[in-house]
């Protein structure tokens, strides 16, 4: 299963929930043992994310790499989270957060596949 969005635009001081950003994704929660990864970039410094899993937090306000989203997620360069487990009944939530004077772009992938 993968969840994207492209070109999400934050204003400045602005947070996205993740009832925006999972709005409508298949899946949450798992029914099966799944592992997932997460990548994201940001067009300006200081978009920060929140990835939670459960009840455990994967990332808490993790500042995202600059690059054009116009490049598109490189999953070489662009995975913050490379391998996390998510169990059945175990729902995700995805945020970011704006801190930069100026509006952002941001594009993310979050793929979860079952295990085994």
């Amino acid at each position: 299963m993968r969840w994207s969005k492209k070109h999400l635009a934050i204003a400045t001081g602005v947070t996205v929930p993740n009832s925006s950003t999972a709005a409508g994704q298949t899946n949450n929660p798992p029914n099966r043992p799944s592992v997932a990864r997460f990548a994201a970039i940001a067009t300006v410094a200081g978009v920060l994310c929140t990835l939670v899993i459960g009840t455990e937090v994967i990332l808490q306000d993790q500042e995202l790499m600059i690059k054009a989203t116009t490049s598109g997620i490189q999953l070489s360069d662009d995975i913050i989270a490379p391998a996390v487990g998510v169990m059945p009944g175990e729902a995700v939530s995805i945020s970011f957060r704006n801190t930069n004077a100026g509006a952002a772009d941001i594009t993310w992938l979050f793929d979860m596949v079952p295990a085994g």
